[in-house]
């Protein structure tokens, strides 16, 4: 089978679009996984310091090694939440205002700090949309639009359902400017 120059470029540039996408995502996923493991880190320290003391709190530490394992089993889940935008499992698809949700959960942080404030008015749209397909789109949607806007400003998701397919809009409001 010969392939043609553009069917072999257009894949390649799918995937250097996918890997400058992670690259931007990246810190946002460390900032996710360290948060999650954080936590356990500070208890961990705090039951070894309390065990130290001449009479160490055995009711205490138990209490905190059970924080520690629920800490734990949340972490490893935010952990394999996050990883799987590393290697999106195919074929899966989640709710648009869900998935929507979860992007920006994932840039909240970044764009708060850079003056960006972030409304989802499509949360009620009941649709399935292909989840990889969704994070690729619109977080690279997303950093474009912010990396373009004066700051600060007000981003503001929208959806609707036309002819089947969910199209989503982002509006972009500067000092009560309103941007499409």
């Amino acid at each position: 089978m010969k392939v043609s120059p553009v069917e072999g470029d257009s894949g390649n540039l799918v995937e250097a679009a996918r890997y400058a996408l992670l690259r931007r995502l990246a810190p946002a996923l460390r900032h996710g996984m360290v948060g999650a493991l954080h936590p356990v880190e500070l208890i961990a320290e705090a039951i070894e310091q309390r065990l130290q003391a001449a009479v160490p709190d055995l009711a205490n530490a138990r209490e905190n090694l059970g924080r520690i394992k629920n800490l734990s089993r949340s972490a490893v889940l935010c952990c394999t939440n996050l990883t799987s935008w590393l290697a999106p499992e195919e074929g899966a698809v989640t709710m648009l205002g869900e998935g929507i949700d979860e992007c920006l959960a994932l840039l909240n942080t970044d764009f708060g700090m850079r003056g960006f404030a972030i409304r989802n008015e499509a949360r009620e749209i009941g649709a399935d949309v292909s989840r990889a397909a969704l994070r690729n789109v619109l977080t690279a949607s997303l950093i474009a639009a912010t990396d373009t806007a004066p700051r600060p400003a007000d981003l503001v998701l929208t959806a609707e359902i036309s002819q089947g397919h969910a199209v989503l809009s982002i509006l972009v409001a500067i000092f009560g400017i309103k941007h499409g």
